[in-house]
């Protein structure tokens, strides 16, 4: 990733963040909230900058299960305060949507350089306070449909956001090779046309750690 306060290039911002759904998409359909979700758990490897999710030490089932203890099962919200979805401070511990707040905050950083809520000498506590009350800073400089992208994964409001990582993913591939949101009306090519982008994301992710379940 770009040195921080350094804007990442936005072929490579879509790259990593294709990546980084497919991989939410294939733990979402196993029933999987990563719930930890942000730049240090990809792994990229530097000869072909394909990414895999990891880290599952605090991901959870989204039913929970009998014998699976949850150390959020308290008032304590476990995980990275920048990175936290609004909805997970007032309880929420099993949304798969609380992971695309986070995919988010890691588009948001590619796309800008910075954390949405970061501010010099902020603790975890004001970061949350802020990512309640406030609105995410404005964008500059990246195509609107974009934008709309970033700004819906970080919604506050969860029935706003997206409600799956794979409509998340679809829109991602609208907004760049059509400068629009999947489901606007456009003149595009046939499905068969080979001027039609084809996202060939979901291979490239693979997930590590499953077996904490």
């Amino acid at each position: 990733f770009s040195p921080a306060g350094v804007p990442a290039p936005l072929d490579f911002a879509v790259h990593m963040m294709t990546q980084l759904l497919a991989g939410l998409v294939a733990a979402h359909e196993l029933g999987i909230v990563h719930r930890d979700v942000k730049e240090s758990n990809l792994l990229v490897d530097r000869d072909s900058m394909n990414a895999k999710l990891c880290d599952f030490g605090i991901a959870r089932s989204q039913v929970p299960l009998p014998d699976q203890a949850d150390p959020t099962s308290t008032k304590v919200v476990v995980g990275t305060p920048h990175y936290i979805a609004p909805e997970r401070y007032r309880g929420v511990r099993r949304d798969p949507r609380s992971d695309l707040y986070s995919a988010g905050v890691v588009f948001h950083r590619l796309l800008t350089g910075r954390l949405p809520f970061d501010a010099p000498g902020l603790d975890g506590v004001a970061i949350a306070r802020r990512a309640l009350t406030e609105e995410v800073p404005p964008i500059e400089g990246i195509p609107e449909a974009m934008v709309r992208v970033c700004l819906r994964l970080l919604a506050r409001d969860v029935q706003m956001r997206f409600q799956t990582a794979g409509a998340a993913m679809e829109a991602l591939h609208y907004a760049r090779y059509y400068g629009a949101e999947a489901g606007e009306t456009l003149d595009l090519p046939p499905s068969d046309s080979p001027e039609r982008p084809q996202s060939n994301g979901s291979p490239w992710a693979v997930l590590l750690g499953i077996g904490i379940l």
